[in-house]
């Protein structure tokens, strides 16, 4: 029997509604995505610098803004200070609209998607967030597993 391949995307919100209404909604946009959440900026790190080689990376990485102890800008930073981390997709995902949050996530070369109001909303937005998804990092990580 084939196993599908998993697609991890790795969410960090301190909201758990956001965090079950994201899963929830790639679960019905793609059943190979499975969404890894996290309460903020800092599990996302420990989880993300945690990863051997031989792990499977996520192909996305989406960051609330206003979170505890880490915020999303803080955490996107690191991310791409990162000599292991820098070259994953990262999309701030926030309730924000202000052009400042939307500059500083183009400055550190990450997406930026306002939060929606609806589930129906939230199905299309995961569609935007799987374009950026980078699919050739799991796939990458897939034949080396196998090699």
């Amino acid at each position: 029997m084939h196993a599908t391949t998993q697609h991890v995307i790795l969410y960090a919100d301190d909201d758990h509604d956001d965090q079950q209404l994201i899963a929830q909604a790639f679960e019905h946009f793609d059943a190979t995505i499975k969404v890894h959440p996290v309460a903020n900026g800092e599990e996302a790190l420990d989880y993300l610098l945690r990863l051997s080689p031989e792990d499977q990376h996520p192909c996305l990485i989406i960051l609330d803004i206003n979170m505890p102890k880490m915020d999303g800008k803080e955490a996107l930073m690191k991310i791409r200070q990162s000599e292991a981390l820098h070259k994953l997709p990262v999309v701030l995902f926030s309730t924000s609209t202000s052009p400042k949050d939307k500059d500083f996530a183009a400055k550190w070369n990450a997406a930026f998607i306002s939060k929606p109001l609806t589930f129906t909303d939230l199905v299309t937005i995961a569609e935007a967030f799987v374009k950026h998804c980078d699919f050739e990092i799991a796939q990458k990580r897939t034949l080396e597993k196998a090699s």
